[in-house]
């Protein structure tokens, strides 16, 4: 039985996983609780749990445990990263920060960060990405890609949704608000969707202020179009996606490296959701142009929105439903320990 220590268990690719797992078990070090980034204390403790027992393998996913860990002779080590994290690329680091005073911190030590982390990653044995495009960044590390999962059994298009008047077209933007997502180009489209068509409705999801007044000139253009709904809870996502939407928007990426399906674009389709979104990577090959005329096709082609739905479906099912990313992790596990 191989022996897999990890402890951080919220939002790691390998907890779902572990049924569709053979010979492979996976000891959680703080499965009850959340854990903090940062917290010396908790990677301190994980050092001490590997000397009480023998593990093959540890599995980390945050960039602090990736500077701060000291190699075991008789451990193997991967790292597993969800987005950019510092020293990969400044360019993106500044892009994906928000705060103003962290981008100053990262332009002011991004050397510093660089090195330490060349130096930690070559003494990881497995380097893990979860979005595709993060294979070129980190290429000279020999990254591989581990899909993101979806559970097809939580995702799939249920019975109990948000009903929608459909006297209106109704477009749902469950997006953030962020610089990354590019929303100025969804705000863009969302212009031409309701210029082409009077009876439109969007469903924008409450944000901070701080996000709202950043967008707010494009917001008040269409304010009599929106319907605002409260956060959604995690466990209410499919009452959402699986509405009858004549299109949902995802993310918009202000340049070909930076497209890619986010959890959220994975959902919706799992859902069978109209989704758009700016994909050059996996599956939805469409530069911005072409966006605005996908939108019109699929809420205006009933046959094309089906096969475009179904044909999202099927990639989901194929390529990141939990079974087969537990096989490509399998598949890399036992590679690594022979």
């Amino acid at each position: 039985m191989i022996k897999i220590l990890t402890n951080w268990w919220w939002e790691t690719l390998i907890k779902p996983l572990e049924k569709y797992l053979n010979n492979i078990l996976i000891i959680w070090l703080n499965k009850d609780k959340y854990y903090n980034y940062n917290d010396y204390n908790v990677f301190s403790k994980l050092n001490i749990e590997l000397e009480k027992d023998k593990y093959n393998i540890v599995h980390m996913n945050s960039w602090f445990d990736l500077f701060v860990f000291k190699r075991k002779k008789w451990v193997k080590y991967i790292f597993e990263s969800h987005a950019i994290h510092p020293g990969i690329s400044l360019k993106y680091s500044l892009l994906i920060t928000e705060s103003f005073t962290n981008k100053i911190v990262i332009v002011l030590f991004y050397p510093i960060f660089k090195l330490i982390f060349l130096l930690k990653i070559k003494q990881i044995d497995l380097y893990l990405v979860s979005i595709p495009w993060l294979l070129d960044l980190t290429k000279n590390y020999n990254s591989l890609w581990l899909p993101n999962p979806i559970d097809i059994t939580l995702f799939y298009k249920n019975e109990n949704h948000l009903e929608l008047d459909n006297n209106y077209i109704n477009i749902f933007y469950p997006t953030w608000l962020r610089e990354i997502k590019n929303p100025v180009f969804a705000f863009e489209l969302i212009k031409k969707i309701k210029l082409k068509y009077n009876n439109t409705r969007f469903y924008f999801i409450k944000q901070s202020v701080s996000n709202y007044k950043r967008y707010e000139k494009y917001i008040k253009n269409i304010e009599e179009n929106i319907i605002w709904l409260d956060q959604i809870d995690r466990d209410k996502i499919t009452y959402y996606y699986s509405a009858d939407w004549d299109l949902v928007l995802g993310s918009f990426y202000p340049e070909k490296p930076y497209a890619v399906l986010n959890m959220i674009e994975l959902e919706a389709m799992a859902c069978k959701a109209p989704i758009i979104v700016s994909d050059l990577n996996e599956l939805i090959f469409k530069n911005f142009v072409e966006l605005k005329e996908l939108a019109f096709n699929i809420i205006e082609n009933k046959d094309f929105r089906e096969k475009y739905i179904e044909k999202n479906y099927e990639y989901i099912l194929s390529k990141h439903s939990w079974e087969n990313v537990a096989k490509i992790y399998e598949k890399y596990i036992n590679k690594l320990l022979n």
